[in-house]
């Protein structure tokens, strides 16, 4: 989960430094109606990965790990941000 958490990390970042480079580069080159097309384009991407994603299908995820369900009461904290909580 981290190392996924990770990538996303890095692709946000690489977007944001090159988002602004990219769309003030076609709006300089090819006018203002570029952006729009930028950003279509660059949905469209997003889209077909998503449908990539969809159809190739992942393994579901067999190791659930340590994680253990805690109930709303359990903290002293979380009794107290939660006045239904019964001690």
């Amino acid at each position: 989960m981290v190392a996924a958490s990770g990538a996303l990390v890095l692709v946000m970042n690489v977007g944001i430094f090159l988002g602004p480079l990219v769309g003030g580069l076609s709006i300089t080159h090819l006018g203002a109606p570029a952006l729009f097309f930028c950003l279509a384009t660059l949905q469209a991407a997003t889209a077909l990965l998503a449908l990539l994603r969809l159809a190739t299908g992942g393994k579901p995820a067999t190791e659930t790990g340590t994680a253990l369900p805690v109930g709303h009461a359990a903290t002293p904290v979380a009794s107290r941000l939660n006045p239904d909580a019964q001690e």
